[in-house]
């Protein structure tokens, strides 16, 4: 499940359970005689529980096999991305152990079309031999190579690790004006700083939108590897959108 479904979940959740307790305080506060419901209401008030547990019912069942789908497409991305990082291993010679994969789909924050053009990005998938801290970093377009590659619509590989030599010593006064920071922010780059070294990213794309992106990630001194795996990456972005997204 991704944060996004979580999210909805919880949210539904918390709208039933707000909408009982103000069944409950209505109906108390009637038979305690502090007020009298219009006529009518009261009965309609009887109904919220039956309502609720009857959608609650319901919605438990399309849960179910709403998540049933979840974990196949969750199952067909995950095969990608370890099948991907094995040929890459094949093809460049990176220990497979040091190969990191994801896949991204862009979310709208909002729904107007005027306020989604800025989204966040929401990582349905990822395959990490070996453990690493979290970025704590919210991706989103324009930040990141993955957040590059998405508001692009083109593979974008970068040497992580050179370009945060190169920041390290720019100052925070300077840094806005930097064409160099990959849409960070200051204080994202040094939480993001030294977790990753090479990232290659390819877009996922359909029928001409940009939908999200898969990314690697490898040791340093990987750029060129990477560089030349790009059709495999993009190989592998081509096959989300097909197996899983369709």
């Amino acid at each position: 499940m991704t944060s996004r479904e979580y999210r909805m979940m919880l949210g539904g959740k918390i709208v039933a359970a707000t909408l009982l307790l103000a069944a409950a305080v209505a109906l108390s506060g009637q038979q305690a005689q502090l007020w009298k419901l219009p006529r009518g209401w009261g009965f309609i008030v009887l109904l919220f529980p039956l309502i609720i547990g009857f959608l609650g019912a319901a919605s438990s069942a399309v849960r179910q096999m709403y998540l049933r789908s979840c974990e196949n497409r969750q199952e067909k991305v995950d095969h990608i991305l370890r099948a991907m990082a094995f040929t890459i291993q094949d093809d460049t010679g990176i220990d497979v152990r040091d190969i990191g994969t994801a896949a991204y789909l862009k979310r709208p924050w909002w729904k107007w079309p005027v306020l989604s053009r800025k989204g966040y990005l929401d990582r349905i998938a990822r395959q990490r031999p070996k453990h690493t801290g979290a970025s704590m970093v919210r991706w989103r377009l324009g930040v990141g190579v993955v957040g590059q590659c998405i508001a692009m619509g083109r593979d974008v590989v970068e040497d992580v690790a050179e370009r945060e030599r190169d920041l390290e010593t720019l100052r925070p006064s300077k840094w806005k004006t930097s064409a160099h920071t990959l849409g960070l922010t200051y204080e994202e780059f040094h939480r993001v700083r030294g977790k990753f070294a090479v990232v290659a990213a390819s877009p996922i794309i359909r029928n001409g939108e940009v939908l999200g992106c898969v990314a690697v990630d490898g040791p340093a001194g990987s750029y060129d590897d990477l560089k030349n795996a790009r059709s495999l990456i993009a190989a592998a972005a081509d096959e989300i959108m097909n197996a899983a997204l369709n």
